[in-house]
């Protein structure tokens, strides 16, 4: 089975937002996402 790792500088720039982020401010959700995954949602 190969892994496919595309995602990994959009995961990088995510941290990097909330880093930049004031101390007082939260990040409650946050999803990263292939754009051309067929059947979002379903599975």
């Amino acid at each position: 089975m190969e892994l496919h790792l595309g995602g990994v500088k959009a995961v990088g720039d995510a941290v990097a937002y909330m880093a930049s982020l004031p101390l007082d401010a939260n990040v409650l959700f946050m999803t990263v996402m292939a754009t051309k995954m067929p059947f979002v949602g379903r599975g």
